[in-house]
């Protein structure tokens, strides 16, 4: 099946009942058949790029390879919620042709790959974006933290007989000589200062406390220079300290639900 057959497919077994899916994301299943629907019509200002959709998907199973577990050596098959995931970030385009969207918000439950899916993103923002000097920056609450989905990209890479080559892997560092790009983790407990990023990962948001918030603040604002920027915020569910994780995914449900409206 194509990119787009399994994208579709997903869109109806979660609009059919046939996956059992939760409210949110039967609502956003929603949002994207109502908006797909909009295209070209009532002045709506944001297009689908099909082909870059299918790229970005392609780009998994093509040039990626699992590093670990009885898949090591294998394809990066995306699952149809991934799949529909990155369908979704790099198919909508603005009108400049950027990417429409600037942030995503996914929680899911523990062991279902979200270290393994965002390694595997952040390679494809570092190394095939098509952003020249890429800064893509694993955020944790602990260095500790940020270099678990940073060395499960370094093992990607290595499992790669294709992408891996054109990389230089440090303990604490990634990059693509040949864009001027790196991929990096970062700690609050460690000095930053002087960012540029391209896109940046919040991992494990439901730990970032209130005296995070500085350091949450300045990884948003940091990429106010780059023309389409990207945070992503992975995380399980947060509990009544989780204060940050609470106001992105309030925010989120509603942008989601139409209660707030942010294009």
């Amino acid at each position: 099946m194509s990119t787009s057959e399994i994208v579709s497919q997903y869109v109806k077994d979660v609009l059919s009942g046939d996956m059992i899916s939760c409210k949110t994301t039967i609502q956003a299943v929603k949002k994207y058949e109502r908006e797909r629907a909009r295209v070209g019509k009532d002045g709506w200002q944001f297009t689908f790029d099909e082909a870059a959709a299918s790229r970005a998907c392609g780009f998994f199973p093509a040039l990626l390879r699992h590093s670990v577990g009885e898949f090591a050596g294998s394809p990066f098959m995306l699952s149809p919620w991934q799949s529909f995931i990155v369908w979704n970030v790099f198919g909508w385009k603005r009108f400049d042709a950027s990417r429409r969207f600037r942030k995503v918000f996914l929680s899911v439950a523990r062991k279902n790959g979200k270290s393994t899916f965002c390694a595997g993103l952040a390679i494809l923002l570092g190394a095939a974006d098509n952003e020249p000097g890429a800064q893509v920056f694993i955020g944790a609450t602990k260095l500790d933290q940020a270099r678990i989905i940073h060395q499960e990209s370094c093992r990607m890479l290595n499992q790669s007989p294709y992408i891996g080559k054109h990389a230089t892997i440090l303990k604490d560092n990634i990059s693509f000589d040949v864009s001027d790009s790196f991929i990096r983790p970062l700690g609050s407990d460690k000095p930053f200062d002087g960012l540029n990023p391209s896109a940046t990962f919040f991992d494990e948001l439901h730990a970032w406390k209130e005296h995070h918030r500085k350091f949450f603040d300045t990884m948003v604002t940091g990429s106010g220079s780059r023309i389409q920027p990207l945070q992503v915020a992975i995380t399980t569910a947060g509990d009544e300290k989780s204060e940050i994780y609470h106001e992105e995914a309030n925010y989120s449900r509603g942008v989601i639900a139409g209660d707030i409206t942010d294009d």
